[in-house]
């Protein structure tokens, strides 16, 4: 599956004034897919900056991991960085 602009990662916490943000982006690509090359292609227009944090809760798995923001081409798409796991579950822990 790809990146749909129609399930977007969504902000979940920003420090006061504006600074670091926190998203959560839900979906049932796999870590390896969204650290991909400009996975979230609006990433510019949902306001992702550098060093951002992303959670990433792979529906598919069930498998949550984290990543940042790498960087954000000036054709507005965001990179992510490598992620880190988290925690992984199955039903009836």
């Amino acid at each position: 599956m790809a990146y749909s602009v129609t399930n977007p990662p969504a902000l979940i916490a920003q420090s006061i004034g504006g600074g670091h943000r926190m998203w959560e982006l839900r979906t049932t690509d796999a870590a390896g897919t969204v650290d991909g090359n400009d996975y979230v292609t609006n990433g510019s227009d949902l306001g992702m900056q550098v060093s951002d944090s992303v959670v990433l809760v792979d529906t598919g798995t069930p498998l949550t991991t984290f990543h940042r923001v790498e960087s954000v081409t000036a054709g507005g798409a965001a990179d992510l960085a490598l992620g880190t796991t988290v925690g992984s579950a199955t039903t009836g822990d």
